[in-house]
């Protein structure tokens, strides 16, 4: 467990060392008074850790964006062939995603790429999945979201 993980799913610790230094220093009426300002610190830093600081991930962003833009279309023309044929509903999927992702044109071609390469026999599944699970590992965030576009991309009725 990281300490972003331990900070946004364990909400007592501000309470109890509150709760105790506030004794400490005013017996009951203290203790109440350090209970509520732990409280305060407990959601301050689940907040901080939950949201951390563009500074906090501005060395790692740009890797963990193209892993994530490169691994969600490779997966999702993986996924479109599996049945044998990419339909026009796969496609306009995956040009959907592309415009909620605000992707510049460039970009566009890049993640047309990158699904036409997720088509192929030769494409690494597992090793792709696997990547993208290391550099992610410390935001569920973006394992979330890649998981919601993948069943989107599944859920997709064949013809």
């Amino acid at each position: 467990m990281t300490l972003r993980q331990f900070f946004t799913t364990q909400h007592w610790w501000g309470k109890l060392l509150g709760g105790f230094f506030g004794f400490l220093l005013g017996n009951a009426v203290g203790a109440v008074f350090g209970i509520l300002i732990g409280n305060q610190f407990d959601r301050g830093l689940a907040e901080h850790f939950s949201r951390a600081h563009w500074h906090y991930h501005q060395e790692k962003r740009t890797h963990i964006q193209k892993i994530f833009f490169t691994t969600t279309f490779a997966v999702m023309g993986h996924i479109a062939k599996t049945d044998g044929r990419i339909s026009e509903k796969e496609i306009a999927v995956a040009k959907k995603m592309m415009n909620e992702m605000r992707l510049s044109p460039q970009q566009k071609e890049i993640a047309k790429r990158h699904f036409t390469a997720g088509k192929k026999t030769t494409f690494n599944l597992v090793q792709t999945l696997n990547d993208l699970l290391k550099a992610c590992h410390d935001n569920p965030d973006l394992i979330r979201l890649f998981v919601d576009i993948q069943y989107q991309a599944a859920a997709i009725e064949p013809i």
